[in-house]
């Protein structure tokens, strides 16, 4: 759901950041700018607003250092358990930093607890009395939710550079006071030690052994059978299974990721006898209509098409997109049947998670799904 506020600028809710929206009382959410460019805003869902602090952050510091929206998006859902934290702990934040009592090393062991837990496993604590069932996260040994330790690194990390950096805004504003500037200055040192070390160093070698390695031949023989469209085991809707058919043929025949499929233009498309198709970077694209915009991660590139997929794709836009009311309106190559708008990356996930049930295989071993 979309709606326009009164500077003109289009707002609405990332479907698939938070599905516990209905009790964590902070949200990402996404506003789409006249230019075309995105921007994720971490706000309190009771006004709305985005929370100051958070905002001058993420513009003035991550943005700045020429970031991409999704990470920006990353980045302030770590931060949001920072807030999580303090709203249910009673403290509130940027009193905190602006007054330079910063927060205590119990209080740092605390806030690092909380970053490495679930977030359904926190707000399932969080009720009524918020302070008090907080407290019980982590004192638990029984069916204890705790994260991957570099999930928790990189909640910790958004959280010391958003400490760091709202208070140096602070204590340049202390220049005119030097014994303020120092105190205040070793205080926030204090601090940012304290997260320091409960971040941790990240590994210098990672473990992959046992990494999956990519569907062996037999079940991908499978999958390539039963999604040809009129195979009786084809687990989708008859108005759907052409383009799912020629989707998913691409996603593993050319080795896309969701974003750059998504964001293929029938422009884009060269067929015939050497058909290719060109994958580019299009940041902030004005012709994109979705807000959740699917990004292109590695560089621009020229991939070949086989014949055969060169002949369905020719097939699904001559036949099958041409027909689709709405499709005309804009140039990406996969659609919605019903409305003709861009496929979104939350109907790609539908169509991934049909096959993971349908063949009992994890979908990490088709193409990276970023």
């Amino acid at each position: 759901m979309t709606y326009q506020n009164q500077s003109g600028f289009f707002i609405a809710k990332e479907g698939e950041i938070l599905s516990e929206s209905r009790k964590n009382i902070f949200q990402v959410r996404w506003i789409k700018f006249s230019s075309g460019e995105r921007m994720p805003f971490l706000v309190r869902i009771s006004t709305g607003i985005p929370i100051s602090s958070a905002m001058y952050w993420i513009i003035a510091h991550r943005r700045a250092g020429g970031r991409q929206p999704n990470t920006l998006c990353n980045e302030l859902r770590a931060l949001m358990f920072l807030f999580l934290w303090a709203d249910a702990r009673g403290i509130d934040v940027e009193e905190r930093l602006r007054e330079g009592t910063f927060f205590t090393l119990t209080e740092v062991i605390d806030l690092a607890n909380v970053c490495g837990q679930y977030i359904d496993h926190i707000l399932s604590k969080v009720n009524v009395d918020a302070v008090h069932s907080l407290k019980c996260i982590g004192k638990s040994r029984k069916k204890r939710a705790s994260i991957k330790s570099s999930e928790k690194r990189n909640r910790l990390a958004a959280v010391r550079s958003f400490v760091e950096f709202t208070s140096a805004d602070i204590l340049s504003q202390l220049s005119p006071w030097p014994h303020r500037w120092n105190f205040y200055n070793d205080v926030r040192d204090q601090c940012l030690g304290f997260i320091e070390a409960q971040t941790g160093p990240a590994p210098k070698h990672s473990n992959d052994m046992g990494m999956p390695e990519g569907l062996n031949p037999d079940t991908l023989a499978r999958l390539r059978s039963v999604i040809e469209p009129n195979h009786p085991e084809n687990p989708f809707s008859p108005n759907v299974r052409f383009r799912n058919y020629l989707l998913i043929r691409m996603l593993i025949e050319a080795g896309l990721r969701r974003g750059e499929l998504l964001g293929i233009r029938v422009s884009d498309c060269s067929l015939g006898r050497d058909a290719t198709i060109a994958i580019h970077r299009r940041p902030d694209d004005p012709d994109d209509p979705r807000l959740y915009k699917p990004s292109t991660k590695t560089a621009a590139r020229l991939l070949a098409l086989s014949g055969r997929t060169s002949e369905l794709l020719h097939e699904y836009v001559v036949r099958h997109r041409s027909k689709i009311p709405g499709a005309r309106g804009h140039p990406f190559l996969f659609v919605d049947v019903t409305t003709g708008l861009p496929l979104s990356l939350s109907s790609v996930n539908k169509i991934l998670r049909k096959i993971r049930k349908k063949f009992r295989v994890c979908l990490i071993t088709l193409p990276p799904i970023c």
